[in-house]
């Protein structure tokens, strides 16, 4: 039978589940909540995680055609935990907590797309003594806009830019 001859609707409950992605040292972890499968669709309206030790939430809704996925996530993670997982250079320079929140797209496998994170973060609680132009101090707002693409195994694309007009 073909897959259009079918019909799947389950409901699974996750219980300190590890999400990955396969050539990345970044996963979620303790993941908790019920999870829906219609078909080929995946749901989950309210699941919970740990990124780098820290909670997140997460929410999983169909995409468009393009898409097999599309989860909403947001969490808040310390700076030195987030410069320490990226290799971000004067890592000892960054004090504070970085709130964030953003999309996951899950790309169908022959659409030729990456997994790619669209991350949006004030940057509001995040202190920066990196000199001039980078230095900030907590409690000022610095809003950041960052792609984080996965494009092959091992390797891991960062795009980012602040509102003030700085790339990173």
């Amino acid at each position: 039978s073909r897959p259009a001859d079918w019909r799947f609707d389950g409901r699974f409950t996750l219980e300190g589940a590890t999400l990955a992605l396969r050539g990345t040292d970044l996963p979620l972890t303790g993941l908790t909540g019920e999870l829906r499968v219609a078909n080929a669709a995946l749901t989950a309206p309210a699941l919970r995680a740990r990124f780098l030790a820290e909670p997140v939430t997460l929410e999983l809704r169909p995409a468009d055609a393009a898409e097999t996925g599309l989860s909403h996530v947001a969490g808040t993670t310390p700076a030195g935990k987030l410069a320490t997982a990226f290799s971000i250079p004067f890592a000892d320079r960054l004090a504070g907590d970085v709130a964030w929140e953003g999309e996951a797209r899950i790309a169908t496998r022959d659409s030729g797309q990456p997994f790619t994170l669209d991350i949006r973060s004030s940057l509001e609680d995040l202190a920066s003594t990196v000199p001039p132009p980078l230095a900030k101090a907590a409690g000022r707002a610095d809003p950041l806009r960052l792609t984080v693409a996965f494009p092959e195994r091992g390797v891991v694309l960062l795009d980012g830019r602040l509102a003030r007009g700085l790339s990173l």
